[in-house]
């Protein structure tokens, strides 16, 4: 499965580019774009990372050091996931988004220091999850072409 949201408009390019196209057979379902919205693979990295510190003997440096990995992650997420082969700007924004609301709701350093209920995280991380996938991205491959006739 491609980590790219498959819309009706690129369905409808897809179907005027000729032979050459790749197959598409169906826009993605709210739960398809659910799926890829959400990056599981920088999550899992953020909270390998953040076990190791929360490990770590010296407390001192734990405050700044988990703030230093949110921010290089946050910054690498869409970068990352353009080379995972998503390129709609929407969906770079919305999943690095998704990211950070995860992380804030996982509620453990950096976000634990902010010494916020973790009610506030809980509804973010369930609004978050339910609205994001409502938006679907346009098609960022330009206009369509038309297919080419043979005369």
């Amino acid at each position: 499965m491609s980590r790219q949201i498959v819309s009706k408009e690129d369905i409808a390019k897809a179907t005027t580019m000729g032979p050459g196209a790749k197959p598409v057979k169906a826009p993605d379902t709210y739960v398809e774009r659910l799926v890829k919205y959400i990056p599981p693979d920088v999550i899992a990295a953020y909270v390998t990372i953040e076990g190791m510190i929360a490990a770590a003997e010296n407390s001192r440096d734990k405050a700044p050091l988990s703030w230093a990995v949110f921010v290089i992650i946050l910054i690498a997420c869409p970068l990352y996931l353009r080379r995972s082969g998503v390129i709609k700007p929407l969906q770079l924004i919305l999943s690095t988004l998704a990211f950070a609301v995860w992380a804030f709701a996982y509620n453990g350093p950096p976000f634990s220091l902010l010494q916020l209920s973790p009610i506030y995280g809980a509804v973010l991380l369930t609004l978050t999850t339910f609205l994001i996938p409502i938006i679907v991205p346009e098609s960022s491959q330009g206009p369509a072409k038309p297919a080419a006739t043979a005369i």
